[in-house]
């Protein structure tokens, strides 16, 4: 059976975003899923110097304070939350916040996603403009990861899931793919949350604040977040949450959207390749009410290459009564 389509927000764009946004978004129209996205090639390299000073703390810096006043809120709406500000101890943070969650009361389970670090390996990288193997070790090396070890998570039923480098995408691929049931080779689906997720991620970017003709869309003091209604065929409706600032319109999305496009020939992509995919401006307000969460589904491991991700550590402190814990590890696959 066809399920509602999912509806699914952002709260961040890039690390430096305003720190209200998540309040602005749990107190704006009904989300099932909400997602922020903080890091950035040159964001990585910010942390490398935390990395070397204490790898297990080398998130970013104001995850803790910017979730732990909402988590609550997260639990009381039904939302789940997905963000890749684990930075390279998506581990790290995942205890923090659980350790926060203990603190305040608040019956929250939280899964990291891991695998993307490929440093150990650094010896299989090259040089990209000639191929020649490197001759010492890079400050970092992290493979983009794809939606899939964020399906599982959700799947095994994780409030608030932490990821490293993942797609920028993959925070929509992979919610879409738990939220509708999707598989592997439901490639035209897929490729549907691929361009849902490009329109979706950059926040107000994409409401004016990243648009050329930014000066006909009125008061940008505040630009909304975007938020999607995703269907189960991976068509798009896309809008912001009522009363919030800038515009949703055919031009803001087309910027959007030839923003997220690269020259020359296709690439392979994590979660699938994305050409013309069906999306559709609309204008802000609530849409339908929450239905119940998503379908259990298996996942193994993401296929190819250096990465393959682990899905560990989710955890409810309260609902299991004296705080036991589940853990979720997804099969190793191929190197």
């Amino acid at each position: 059976m066809t399920r509602r389509p999912l509806r699914i927000g952002n709260y961040s764009g890039y690390l430096g975003d305003r720190p209200t946004a998540l309040a602005e978004v749990l107190a704006g129209d009904p989300l099932d899923v909400i997602f922020g996205d903080h890091l950035a090639e040159v964001t990585l390299a910010a942390l490398t110097s935390a990395r070397r000073r204490d790898p297990g703390s080398a998130w970013v810096p104001c995850a803790v304070e910017l979730l732990r006043p909402q988590l609550r809120a997260l639990v009381e709406r039904g939302t789940r939350l997905v963000t890749d500000a684990g930075g390279f101890s998506p581990a790290g943070l995942a205890a923090a916040l659980r350790q926060a969650a203990r603190e305040d009361g608040v019956p929250l389970s939280v899964a990291h996603v891991e695998g993307d670090d490929v440093l150990d390996r650094w010896r299989e990288l090259c040089h990209l403009e000639d191929g020649t193997p490197l001759e010492q070790p890079p400050l970092a090396a992290n493979a983009y990861l794809g939606g899939w070890g964020i399906d599982a998570a959700l799947e095994a039923g994780a409030d608030v899931v932490v990821c490293g480098r993942v797609t920028d995408a993959s925070m929509v691929v992979g919610p879409a793919a738990w939220w509708h049931a999707w598989e592997r080779d439901d490639l035209e689906r897929l490729a549907g949350a691929v361009v849902a997720g490009h329109l979706l991620e950059c926040g107000p970017h994409v409401t004016g604040g990243n648009f050329s003709g930014f000066t006909a869309l009125g008061d940008l003091t505040l630009p909304g977040f975007r938020s999607g209604e995703l269907a189960d065929d991976g068509s798009v409706v896309v809008t912001k949450h009522a009363g919030s600032g800038g515009a949703v319109t055919v031009d803001t999305d087309g910027a959007a959207a030839v923003r997220g496009a690269e020259p020359g020939p296709p690439q392979p992509r994590r979660d699938g390749g994305a050409v013309g995919r069906p999306a559709r401006a609309g204008g802000p307000g609530p849409g339908a009410g929450l239905g119940r969460r998503g379908p259990a589904r298996a996942t193994d491991h993401e296929g190819g290459g250096l990465a393959r991700h682990r899905v560990v550590g989710t955890v409810f402190p309260d609902r299991a009564g004296a705080g036991g814990e589940v853990r979720a590890r997804a099969g190793a696959g191929p190197a």
